[in-house]
């Protein structure tokens, strides 16, 4: 079987044999078998034309200027550096948008802290001045209690006529229901 992957292809139109014949592989009866079936065959003797073609044309391209020493480094070095910078820019752009974002929610939070604050102070003002108002009110009420001391007792007795559960008001309701009741005839 070794043998046979070392033998080369006999179809004259196959890939590998027109491979062979390019690279000059072909042995002397090879050689003597191609030139007859060049003969016979059009196609071929067209394909052979025009890669000789290629190949004198391929021969009269000049070669490729050298390239000066230190080339590869310097391109080498000039990407890192390109990439650094790259990475620096990109670092840099991120902590400006990182710190402009930073100061916008500082000052919202540092203008709302501010209008809480004083919410805060109104409040604790207005407490006060309510509690300082109410303690005046008081005192004044205790320094002058011989004046209103008859009307706070009329009020109490009012209140405790009107709606306690044995008081006047109550006793009358009790009794007008009752009689509606009986008039009626529920009993």
């Amino acid at each position: 079987m070794p043998e046979k992957l070392k033998m080369p292809s006999q179809d004259m139109h196959s890939e590998v044999w027109w491979i062979r014949v390019l690279d000059d592989e072909l042995t002397p009866d090879e050689e003597v078998r191609w030139e007859a079936h060049l003969l016979a065959c059009e196609s071929c003797r067209q394909e052979l034309a025009a890669l000789t073609r290629v190949d004198v044309f391929l021969s009269q391209v000049p070669a490729p200027p050298a390239l000066p020493a230190g080339f590869t480094d310097a391109t080498v070095q000039l990407i890192a550096n390109k990439q650094r910078w790259h990475r620096m820019l990109s670092f840099l752009a991120g902590v400006l948008v990182i710190a402009v974002i930073s100061l916008l929610v500082v000052g919202a939070a540092g203008s709302m802290l501010s209008s809480f604050e004083q919410g805060v102070g109104v409040m604790f003002s207005a407490r006060a001045i309510l509690f300082h108002s109410f303690i005046q009110t008081v005192l004044a009420l205790l320094v002058r209690w011989r004046m209103i001391m008859p009307y706070m007792v009329g009020t109490a007795l009012v209140a405790y006529a009107l709606v306690m559960p044995n008081g006047l008001l109550m006793t009358f309701a009790f009794v007008w229901l009752s009689s509606r009741r009986r008039a009626r005839g529920v009993v």
